[in-house]
């Protein structure tokens, strides 16, 4: 009889095929307990979205509380952490494959965690929801025997959670991004105006469809659907309409690329509730288009779309803008928000 590796279930052993270099062979009652460990089996994923919420928020709030996330370490660490676990679930299922898949996916993640700390705050953001986005798909691109049946749903509510609160701390209060990291806008380089911001919204509605189209099993029901998503994408055009308005009134260049040119500042119309509603009607449009999809990975690419607005165009608009009218800019800036 062949001799079964210490730690290894009684379950396990009559599941596994052992090759006479003692590395074990999945077999296919393996392959059918690793499908029940992703969610296949009897426990009902909603329990572990549920969960996962609750304690995303609940250590958000916390650590708002206790100053906690004051320091720019603080985040960036839970992604570290949170990224981790699958390499922990693959050592305790004794399997080396996964021990070094997962190592290499957990070094990706550490580097974005790095990169969010340096230089980037949104960074950050955009790699917590991007590892919710992984733990969706994990079950079909990695066989880690070792990841318990409640983990990947547990883990992508907790990462979206945690990433949509950082996303609204920093549209909330853009100090606290200037406070966990240096401004982006202060090197203008790399995407810095480059990209369209109609473009931006094109490329993040078709990430948006292809998330639907793919994950399915994440759809969930809105009553009404098609009315309140053509609600918010016709508020999202007539606050477009108004700005664009407001800048043919002040006779000045609505060109987002060359901010610079600007001949006067605007300040009156619906600017005086927001100092990007341009923007706040594109991301409004991109509210509807998720409501229509109706899949709650969509919906990830919206604090995506609003990190990457505030780092590549609406910082650099406003570096652009105090430039050019100095103590007006900033007395303006002082009166209204940023977004709303």
């Amino acid at each position: 009889m062949r001799s079964v590796p210490a730690g290894i279930s009684d379950l396990d052993a009559r599941s596994l095929e052992f090759q006479t270099d003692g590395f074990p062979a999945i077999s296919s009652r393996r392959r059918q307990l690793c499908r029940c460990s992703h969610g296949e089996g009897s426990y009902s994923p909603g329990i572990g979205y549920s969960i996962g919420i609750a304690l995303a928020l609940a250590v958000a709030v916390f650590a708002r509380a206790a100053g906690f996330d004051r320091d720019r370490v603080f985040y960036p660490t839970v992604v570290i952490v949170v990224a981790s676990y699958y390499v922990l679930f693959a050592v305790m299922g004794q399997w080396a494959q996964a021990v070094i898949v997962e190592s290499i996916v957990m070094a990706l993640f550490v580097a974005l965690a790095v990169l969010g700390f340096k230089r980037y705050p949104w960074v950050t953001v955009c790699a917590l929801a991007g590892h919710g986005l992984f733990d969706s798909v994990h079950d079909r691109l990695i066989l880690n025997p070792g990841v318990p049946a409640w983990w990947p749903s547990f883990c992508l509510a907790y990462d979206l959670t945690a990433a949509g609160f950082l996303g609204l701390l920093f549209i909330i209060t853009p100090k606290l991004s200037q406070a966990l990291g240096p401004e982006l806008a202060a090197k203008p380089g790399g995407l810095a105006l480059k990209v369209p911001p109609v473009g931006i919204v094109l490329i993040v509605a078709a990430l948006m469809l292809s998330v639907s189209l793919g994950l399915p099993q994440f759809a969930f029901a809105v009553p009404f659907r098609s009315v309140v998503a053509a609600a918010e994408a016709l508020i999202g055009v007539l606050v477009g309409v108004l700005s664009v308005a407001s800048f043919r009134r002040a006779h000045t260049t609505v060109n987002p690329m060359e901010p610079s040119s600007a001949s006067s500042l605007v300040e009156s119309g619906i600017y005086r509730l927001s100092r990007n509603p341009m923007y706040l009607g594109l991301l409004l449009v991109l509210m509807g288009w998720g409501t229509f999809l109706a899949n709650m990975l969509s919906w990830m690419w919206i604090p995506i779309f609003v990190g990457y607005m505030n780092t590549f165009q609406i910082v650099p608009e406003e570096h652009a803008l105090a430039s050019r009218f100095g103590e007006e800019f900033a007395i303006y800036k002082s009166k209204v928000r940023r977004w709303i």
